[in-house]
């Protein structure tokens, strides 16, 4: 697309050159202002409104409500005419979407949690993903229960690892059950001293209630 000249007219230049000069600007705000909003392929009276990128193959934007949260549970009306806006929430701190398809806003996100779908199961209602991780220092087989610094809504995924390497010994961190605010850790001993002491590792994942 033509560039926005900002730089004309100058003294010397002819008055002749304005009309061109004048045009090719048009054109340069148009190509770049059609990106992100909807201007001449519009009725006029969306003219400038926000477009949403899903489903096309180029860049766009849409505009975010702010406002508390008792305000979002409305479908989209008058008052909120575009599908594929956003909605924070002031007093919640909460991510909502509009999108086509839906009667009503759906929740994204939240202060400190992202939510996303890992499956094609319908999220439920004031749920998030949480994950946390943190270490813990293991000797022998003894098991020992790490408590999550925040509960989840059901026993959660956990994942650890075996973090020190200035043994020369090996061992396998276990876990050992886990419920909505806890798990047991074990080392079983592969090669070596069973009484060393191995830094692990430790990360769980699963949700809980914003």
């Amino acid at each position: 697309m033509p560039n926005f000249n900002e730089n004309k007219p100058i003294g010397t230049d002819l008055l002749s050159d304005l009309p061109s000069l004048l045009t090719n600007n048009a054109i340069a705000f148009r190509a770049a202002v059609e990106k992100h909003s909807y201007w001449t392929d519009s009725s006029g009276v969306s003219a400038g409104d926000m477009r949403l990128s899903d489903g096309s193959f180029g860049p766009g934007a849409a505009r975010a409500f702010f406002d508390v949260a008792s305000n979002v549970s409305s479908v989209v009306s008058v008052t909120k005419p575009l599908s594929g806006r956003l909605y924070i929430t002031s007093d919640t701190s909460r991510v909502y979407a509009f999108i086509p398809s839906a009667t009503a806003a759906i929740l994204v996100g939240g202060t400190r949690a992202v939510v996303y779908r890992p499956s094609a199961a319908t999220i439920p209602s004031n749920v998030r993903t949480l994950v946390q991780i943190g270490t813990q220092t293991a000797v022998g087989t003894s098991t020992q229960t790490l408590t999550f610094p925040t509960a989840y809504g059901a026993a959660p995924n956990v994942q650890v690892t075996a973090f020190t390497t200035a043994l020369t010994d090996y061992a396998v961190p276990i876990v050992k059950g886990s419920t909505t605010t806890c798990f047991g850790l074990s080392i079983a001993t592969l090669f070596g001293a069973t009484a060393s002491a191995y830094t692990v590792v430790w990360r769980s994942h699963g949700t809980t209630t914003l």
